[in-house]
């Protein structure tokens, strides 16, 4: 639940792309929570990340 929720928070900050350094957090805690869960929701966590992580450094 918790990861679900960091991941949808990251999620909605990088559609307004609003405060990504808070959306970088959220998603990395979603990916590390997932991880640890081997949750099959880790791949999409994953892509979000990278695309904050695109979004950070343009």
């Amino acid at each position: 639940m918790i990861a679900s929720d960091c991941h949808r928070l990251a999620k909605a900050l990088l559609k307004q792309n609003h405060n990504l350094d808070e959306a970088l957090s959220m998603s990395r805690r979603a990916v590390e929570i997932y991880t640890r869960l081997r949750h099959p929701d880790l791949q999409s966590a994953q892509e979000t990340l990278a695309e904050i992580e695109r979004a950070i450094h343009e």
